[in-house]
């Protein structure tokens, strides 16, 4: 219908996303820590050799590895570009399903272990 309203509510202007600063600031340190670390885990991810049946042990494994000693906003930022890299090399050996559990795992760990840190050190707020 032309000239009709797209919006649902037209009396109110949309308003940004409130995560944009957010995403934007961990997809820099997500750039980042690529950059620096590219080739580390590029080897990590072939040392893995990770099947589908073994995929969570190794994940939970390397994640335990990571915040061994302790938890910081740069290792939370490695934890996503290694989960990152183990979705991309789930596709590269045609385990596509794997994508998805492996999303589970981090929203499970990020819930779990870091929910408490994370909320005393600020939150997700930017």
């Amino acid at each position: 219908m032309v000239g009709e309203n797209v919006f649902p509510f037209p009396n109110r202007i949309p308003q940004p996303d409130p995560h944009a600063t957010l995403h934007r600031v961990l997809r820099e340190a997500g750039d980042e820590i690529e950059r620096m670390y590219l080739r580390d885990f590029a080897e990590m991810s072939d040392q893995l050799h990770f099947t589908a049946s073994t995929a969570q042990r190794k994940f939970t494994a390397v994640i335990e590895e990571l915040f061994s000693d302790g938890v910081n906003w740069g290792r939370i930022v490695a934890f996503f570009e290694f989960g990152g890299t183990m979705c991309l090399e789930s596709v590269n050996r045609e385990m596509t399903s794997q994508v998805d559990e492996v999303a589970h795992w981090m929203t499970e760990y990020l819930n779990g272990p870091l929910q408490i840190w994370i909320q005393e050190n600020g939150g997700w707020v930017c």
